[in-house]
């Protein structure tokens, strides 16, 4: 229990520095360390997360941050996407679960490994601009699948 404690703290403190992954650390802690099974450990994580990110935002909603369009477009999206996920999870075996949150991580390890850019290749089909209301939206809604089905 000392040691699940111990790594929630961790959790936080990277949440506040780093601004997000907070499944990634969330997850594993909570089914392997505290004991939870995942179908708990999943929800339980988005709770952590969801009531960490509120507070940021709050910060950054205060101090004039915040893209209104783009929270816009982002949000409804990926509360949609995060209850679809979730939903998606409940038809699943944890070890599915599991097993997509690996990659997850592996995923973004690679990504941050290799730096911007470096994975889309060049032969890809051109991309809409970064701020079209549409394209946030359907980032917003993958995000949101993701999360609630993993955490």
């Amino acid at each position: 229990m000392v040691l699940g404690y111990g790594l929630a703290l961790a959790i936080g403190l990277s949440l506040g520095l780093l601004g997000g992954g907070g499944a990634i650390l969330t997850v594993p802690v909570l089914h392997y360390v505290l004991g939870y099974g995942v179908k708990s450990a999943v929800p339980m994580s988005l709770v952590v997360v969801g009531l960490t990110s509120g507070v940021g935002a709050l910060r950054h909603w205060r101090g004039g941050t915040v893209n209104g369009r783009a929270a816009l477009a982002f949000g409804p999206s990926a509360i949609a996407g995060a209850l679809l996920g979730a939903e998606l999870g409940l038809q699943v075996g944890a070890e599915i679960q599991l097993t997509v949150l690996a990659l997850v991580i592996l995923t973004a390890a690679v990504a941050m490994l290799l730096g911007p850019g470096r994975i889309a290749s060049s032969a890809a089909p051109p991309r809409p601009a970064p701020g079209s209301s549409w394209m946030i939206a359907l980032v917003g809604a993958g995000v949101g699948l993701v999360t609630g089905f993993v955490g």
